[in-house]
């Protein structure tokens, strides 16, 4: 059973997803959606009439299209991989850091006092960027400063930021 059929018949869906547990209780043709974002921030918001998801009819497949799209699929691995990718950029902190030491070095102290954070914390954090790619750094005598690896990754960044403001 999809979400859109379950929600229609007025059940109640749990999603569990990396970052949070999203619960989607259908009541009176609205959906509404309650998540909890770990470290427990609780946001409930209500989506219009879903009556307007839409939902194929059609009950052929269409081969020459299956065929095309399987054609420039990346191989089961390479998803993997990616997904993964997405994973490290889908948590807020990291993302705040990645901002922070976007333009210029910084160290971590500079970056604990950036985001807000201890420098234990950040230090992890770094630790999962670094093992990711996302960052490099440069060891000045006793000084560590990190930076974006490469413009690849304030791309990425930037492009996402485009698209959830549009």
């Amino acid at each position: 059973m999809t979400v859109a059929t379950a929600l229609r018949e007025r059940a109640t869906v749990i999603l569990f997803l990396p970052n949070f547990i999203c619960l989607l209780t259908s009541i009176e043709k609205s959906v509404i959606i309650t998540t909890v974002e770990q470290p427990f921030n609780y946001k409930e918001t209500k989506m219009k009439n879903y009556d307007q998801i839409p939902e194929c009819e059609c009950h052929e497949e269409h081969k020459e299209l299956i065929i095309q799209a399987q054609g420039h699929m990346p191989e089961e691995t390479v998803l993997y991989d990616l997904s993964d990718f997405f994973k490290v950029l889908g948590d807020s902190t990291r993302l705040g850091i990645l901002f922070a030491i976007d333009g210029e070095p910084m160290c971590v102290c500079d970056i604990a006092a950036a985001v807000g954070m201890t420098k234990s914390a950040v230090s992890h954090q770094l630790k999962v960027l670094r093992q990711n790619r996302l960052v490099k750094y440069k060891k000045v005598g006793k000084n560590v400063f990190y930076e974006l690896s490469d413009d690849h990754v304030r791309d990425i960044i930037e492009k996402a930021l485009d698209h959830i403001q549009e």
